[in-house]
């Protein structure tokens, strides 16, 4: 017999990819824009809204001192899962020359449960990255970046004279210290002229579009002063609006009461689905109102699109795909068993954690990685919704979470055994659900890829499922992500586009 999930467990393990989809969106809205700066010192607060409603404060300024130029970037946000909060912090420092020449970086966030600073130093021929988490620090060497690129101030500087000399297309290529050492381009393109009224004055900016490679698919409309820089800046995820807005720092700083986010992104389907832990096959049609969807045909999920809004998923745990087909692009097996900053398998407490779930298991994958789903969903024994996105050594050292943390531990230990796993973003349904009954929710779990008698293939699994059941056919698969640290957003984006906007029509369930 198929035991169900006990309701409470269930329910707090699927809240926690929602929230997660908004924060790369905040992300690349409000860092990216720490990137405009001018060749005078400055010093800019904003008030961050979602769909109107207060959601945090941003700070940005631009120091010069001896020859040396500090631009500095904090954010705070807030996010409410029914009755619980999630707060994210994130604040980064990039110093360089006045010539701009880089010379050291610096993020640091409180987006898991402890914070997590990377401090990077630019030499010559490397770049010294030294990471602290928890007091622990490790320290690499890594290349410097290729190609040509312009620190913050740097690119600041060039966006004013671009604007003052009229461009209208203006493409930077720069270093967030939040997004690592991979050169983000930012590609803007000047709509017009017009005024706007900033702090109680009729102030003109210029109007751009602006996009970002750490982003793909999003795009922000920008206001910018005459000297570059932000003045307010608007994009959208799926349905919900996010603004920044310059604002004084007390009205930044106010108390606010932050906005409700889970709830409004369940998608009830056409008709409720009976017994969705014991389904193995699964027909639905996914459809947008407007613009494109586009859905992964992987591991046991085949998708065929229709027209531009409407896709077919057939799901079919009889049935899977070679995983030749479906790594990333041509991505070799290595880069999923690689440590990342969310899975970083190397740490002591996941490797403990990985030889404890296999003591006395065979040596075959399947049965191996079956293992570590169990343990996890044991050791995960605080079911928390008050956490941004932990790391698996967090996860391993205090064993509370939701969806997304059971996801990155169990891929963590995966990999820590030699494994190659990544972790899938998408939706599985609920028969109840923060009050709400027969509804799909966001959701996360993990694949390891194990070699078969038909060759290597992506097994599923859920680690917030308890006992047996490992996976079911109401799991509809958006995303895939090795969670490596230039990508760590691949797994959220494409689910964060899809929030307010999904309609699932169930054709059949058995």
């Amino acid at each position: 017999m198929i035991r169900p999930a006990p309701a409470h467990r269930f329910r707090r393990s699927l809240a926690g990819i929602v929230a997660r989809a908004i924060i790369p969106a905040l992300l690349g809205l409000i860092v990216g824009q720490a990137a405009p700066g001018a060749p005078e010192d400055y010093d800019r607060w904003f008030t961050i809204s979602m769909d109107g409603q207060r959601a945090g404060w941003m700070h940005m300024s631009q120091a010069t001192a001896e020859g040396r130029v500090t631009t500095t970037s904090e954010m705070s946000f807030s996010l409410r899962r029914g009755e619980e909060l999630i707060s994210i912090r994130y604040d980064t420092t990039f110093v360089e020359t006045v010539s701009g020449q880089p010379i050291r970086a610096v993020s640091r966030d409180e987006i898991g449960a402890e914070p997590v600073t990377i401090e990077y130093t630019f030499e010559p021929d490397a770049v010294t990255v030294v990471t602290t988490r928890r007091g622990r620090t490790t320290t690499r060497t890594e290349a410097t970046p290729e190609g040509t690129w312009l620190p913050p101030a740097a690119a600041g500087e060039f966006l004013a004279r671009r604007l003052a000399a009229g461009a209208t297309q203006i493409t930077i290529r720069t270093i967030d210290p939040g997004t690592g050492l991979t050169p983000v381009i930012v590609s803007r393109t000047v709509m017009g002229r017009e005024e706007f009224r900033v702090l109680g004055k009729d102030v003109p900016v210029f109007r751009c579009e602006a996009a970002y490679s750490s982003q793909p698919g999003v795009t922000a409309t920008e206001l910018l002063d005459d000297r570059g820089l932000l003045v307010r800046s608007e994009s959208s995820m799926g349905e919900i609006r996010i603004e920044a807005i310059v604002s004084t720092r007390r009205a930044a700083l106010e108390r606010f009461r932050a906005p409700e986010l889970m709830r409004s992104t369940f998608i009830t389907p056409s008709r409720e689905i009976a017994a969705p832990r014991r389904a193995r096959t699964a027909t639905y049609v996914l459809r947008v109102p407007d613009g494109s969807i586009r859905v992964l045909s992987q591991s046991v999920q085949q998708a065929d699109q229709i027209d531009e809004q409407s896709v077919r998923v057939v799901v079919n745990l009889d049935e899977s795909l070679d995983a030749g087909d479906d790594m990333g692009g041509g991505v070799a097996a290595r880069s999923f068993l690689k440590p990342s900053r969310w899975l970083d398998a190397a740490d002591p407490a996941v490797v403990q954690l990985a030889r404890r779930a296999t003591r006395g298991s065979s040596d075959d994958p399947a049965a191996r990685a079956e293992a570590m789903r169990r343990f996890v969903n044991q050791h995960v024994s605080e079911k928390a919704l008050d956490l941004g996105f932990a790391s698996a050594s967090e996860v391993a050292r205090d064993g509370r979470g939701d969806c997304t943390e059971h996801a990155v531990l169990l891929a963590a230990m995966l990999r820590a055994d030699g494994i190659p796993s990544r972790v899938v973003s998408g939706l599985i349904y609920a028969t109840r659900f923060a009050g709400e009954s027969g509804v799909f929710a966001f959701h996360m779990w993990t694949q390891a890829l194990v070699e078969t008698d038909s060759g290597a293939r992506w097994i599923n699994l859920d680690a917030t499922l308890p006992g047996d059941v490992s996976f079911d056919a109401t799991h509809i698969a958006v995303a895939t992500s090795a969670l490596s640290d230039e990508r760590s957003g691949d797994a959220l984006l494409p689910v964060a586009e899809l929030l307010g906007r999904l309609s699932i029509e169930v054709k059949a369930v058995r």
